[in-house]
């Protein structure tokens, strides 16, 4: 047998996609040269092709043993070893694929995957960079690179960079990955688009059927998304987040029953799905004392690119501008409240409504890429992300104005938040927040829409518990739903002194 003629016709058979063949072949020079490297290598890498990690790893293993100056070696090795989920053993095989060759383009690609799966972003974009350079038609490095940018939401150079490798080359990730940048820009129907490239290049791509069904349920296309959510569903019956934004889609139209189903089916499959069960709670009128984090941020991260438009325009809210007249109700002439701190802030709309009345702005809320869109408008002197009593335990601040437009509807039990607004107030500072009225004898209700309602009652014991004096107490309309007002109480708390 001639080996070098046997293994070049076998990789003819392994570029073509002919796996079988070509393991066959390989396999055949490994039974007459056990120890040939360049076969160990290749069959190693079939066996990285039909999901055989292991195999593949030892095979590759062998490989490095007989030749490890082979620089491709190290490479694959490293492709195996990541996905096996051995992701700092894989950086250490694309490093020495580098030492041995430092203009391999594809393992500075490589590398930057499994730095940033190391979360170490500033390495990866510098490894994202290298490869472009070395290599500027290869479109990995662009997506790698996009993926990156997403995480420091950085959209427009994500826009970019994603577009760069669909230049290259339209595959369908890139275009899954673009449409959920363009839909975080607010870019709703280039998103639609740029998904339905996706599906149409991978018909079974079930992540993009549903993150299709995202877009098109915020264009209000509500028909369209349903079936977009049924496809996911049918390709992966076990796909918890599309059978949750099923159960969405019943609930808004109240076919509960779907909903319940849908909620529970997406709360089994994965058990960390936060969200369908506090949605299953709401349904069910359990007792529960607030709303997951989870389920906040989620909710907000969803909305974010149409939230100011749906509230305002949509839902005719001015919540913010009603508490700011009772503030002013409170004060005298044009004076402004040294350190202020907006609690869930959103998208800023509470920002600019209070601004004029802040020396420093603070703002607090869960969701990240609300935050992303409050930064825009250079509203906040200080931007923070997370859990409210959290964040102002972090920040070790104290404020004389705290302002909470349409944040309790997501506590129920507000003795802990009132508590530590009360630990971080300084002397006579105002609490100024709204809640949706509660007219029954409970302190507090989850509403099938996954809100809590509070008693007038409830928030007063509330306030005397924890060291506030009520100053006002006012009910209004504070934003619609189908078209119907909701009913809610404006406060105006007064730290009382120790």
């Amino acid at each position: 047998m001639n080996i070098p003629e046997e293994i070049n016709r076998a990789v003819q058979f392994h570029i073509k996609g002919q796996l079988d063949e070509a393991a066959a072949l390989y396999k055949k020079v490994l039974s007459i040269q056990p120890n040939n490297p360049d076969a160990l290598n290749l069959l190693g890498v079939v066996c990285f092709q039909v999901d055989d990690l292991e195999s593949s790893e030892e095979l590759i293993n062998k490989a490095i043993e007989e030749n490890p100056s082979n620089h491709n070696f190290h490479n694959n090795l490293g492709n195996t070893l990541r996905n096996s989920g051995k992701v700092a053993q894989a950086e250490l095989s694309y490093r020495r694929a580098l030492e041995l060759d430092p203009q391999n383009s594809e393992a500075h690609a490589n590398l930057a995957i499994v730095l940033r799966d190391l979360r170490k972003p500033d390495l990866a974009i510098a490894s994202c960079q290298k490869a472009i350079e070395l290599n500027p038609k290869i479109p990995q490095p662009y997506n790698t690179l996009g993926n990156l940018y997403c995480e420091q939401m950085a959209w427009e150079k994500a826009e970019v960079v994603y577009k760069k490798a669909l230049e290259i080359q339209p595959f369908p990730e890139a275009f899954n990955n673009l449409g959920n940048v363009l839909k975080d820009l607010g870019k709703l129907d280039d998103a639609v688009f740029s998904y339905q490239n996706a599906v149409s290049l991978n018909p079974n791509y079930a992540e993009a059927f549903n993150n299709l069904g995202n877009v098109l349920k915020l264009l209000n296309q509500l028909e369209e998304a349903k079936e977009a959510y049924d496809r996911a569903v049918e390709i992966w019956p076990e796909f918890s987040e599309a059978h949750y934004n099923l159960g969405i889609l019943f609930k808004e139209s109240e076919h509960w029953a779907a909903a319940e189903k849908e909620y529970r089916l997406a709360a089994e499959l994965d058990p960390s799905n936060h969200s369908a069960k506090h949605m299953l709670s709401a349904l069910s009128r359990e007792s529960v004392e607030a709303a997951p984090l989870e389920y906040i941020e989620g909710l907000f991260d969803r909305f974010a690119p149409t939230f100011d438009e749906e509230l305002v325009n949509k839902l005719s809210y001015g919540t913010p501008d009603l508490l700011k007249e009772l503030i002013r109700e409170e004060i005298q002439g044009e004076l402004k409240y040294q350190n202020v701190v907006d609690l869930g802030c959103g998208t800023g709309l509470s920002g600019k409504a209070i601004r004029c009345l802040s020396q420093n702005l603070m703002g607090i809320d869960a969701s990240k890429k609300m935050l992303a869109v409050a930064g825009k408008k250079s509203v906040y002197d200080k931007l923070w992300q997370g859990e409210l009593c959290e964040a102002l335990s972090a920040n070790k601040e104290t404020f004389d104005l705290f302002f909470a437009a349409d944040v309790f509807v997501y506590i129920g039990n507000l003795e802990s938040i009132f508590n530590k607004v009360r630990e971080h107030a300084r002397k006579g500072a105002l609490f100024v927040f709204s809640t949706e009225s509660h007219p029954g004898d409970e302190d507090f209700d989850l509403r099938v829409t996954g809100r809590f309602a509070h008693s007038r009652n409830y928030v007063k014991k509330v306030a005397q518990k924890t060291g506030f004096m009520i100053k006002q107490a006012k009910s209004a309309d504070i934003r619609k739903d189908k078209g119907k007002w909701i009913k809610g109480d404006l406060f105006v708390l007064k730290a009382k002194s120790a």
